[in-house]
């Protein structure tokens, strides 16, 4: 296919439509267009090798799916779970969102821990949930973009979850946390709290949305709280 290699810089005052990724820079006041049609990767069965999909990519898990340990995932496109299908990110294994990118999980996922780092680690634009998310160990979880719950979301009672961006139960949706969570919720779905490990007020050394929960809640939302250890904050 035609291309521009070089190392010097493109004045655009027009469009570009082209396959690009993040390391393409112009200056001017024209547009990059990247709304042409999307590539579809399809992932299933088990994987033991490492992707990195383009920007101009959807990569889609079409049937049940096994991430081993030491395998990685860069999502810099798009990244669909079908419904039906189950996704299991061992403990080791990584998806890794870049700026831009977003996730639809319209099947179920089930995200084991990490010993460093996270193993699910979203920095997209926008995480939606339709189907479920089931955190299953420490540090299975990180997240700067923001999330959508339609679904079932769930942090088990040896996971941690982090909203710094904030994350949102439509209504319908359910957010179950036994384990730790932190950031801003706006729930206009059911908030269901039964943990022994809500991020502690008293702990020193982390950000403000490290150390509490805050929750909004909307008309016809629920909220349970059966067991909670630190702050949680609860407004209209």
């Amino acid at each position: 296919a035609p291309s521009i290699e070089g190392d010097g810089a493109i004045v655009n005052n027009g469009t570009i439509i082209a396959e690009i990724d993040s390391s393409l820079e112009t200056t001017g006041n024209g547009q990059v267009d990247v709304t042409a049609p999307m590539e579809t990767v399809t992932l299933s069965g088990v994987l033991e090798s490492d992707v990195t999909g383009k920007v101009s990519q959807i990569i889609t898990v079409t049937d049940d799916l096994v991430v081993k340990g030491g395998v990685s995932i860069i999502i810099n496109g798009k990244f669909i779970v079908e419904a039906e299908a189950e996704v299991t990110f061992e403990s080791g294994s990584a998806i890794v969102f870049g700026m831009g990118s977003e996730a639809t999980i319209d099947g179920d996922i089930i995200i084991e821990g990490a010993e460093t780092g996270a193993t699910f680690s979203f920095g997209g634009y926008k995480m939606a949930v339709n189907g479920s998310v089931t955190l299953d160990g420490a540090n299975a979880f990180a997240c700067t973009g923001a999330v959508e719950i339609a679904g079932y979301f769930e942090v088990s009672d040896v996971a941690s979850a982090a909203f710094p961006n904030g994350a949102t139960v439509l209504a319908g949706g359910e957010l179950m946390i036994y384990g730790i969570a932190s950031g801003n919720i706006v729930n206009n779905g059911t908030v269901t709290i039964d943990s022994e490990g809500i991020a502690k007020a008293d702990s020193t050394g982390l950000a403000d949305w490290m150390k509490s929960l805050n929750i909004q809640i909307g008309a016809d939302s629920t909220v349970d709280v059966m067991n909670i250890v630190g702050k949680v904050t609860i407004s209209d």
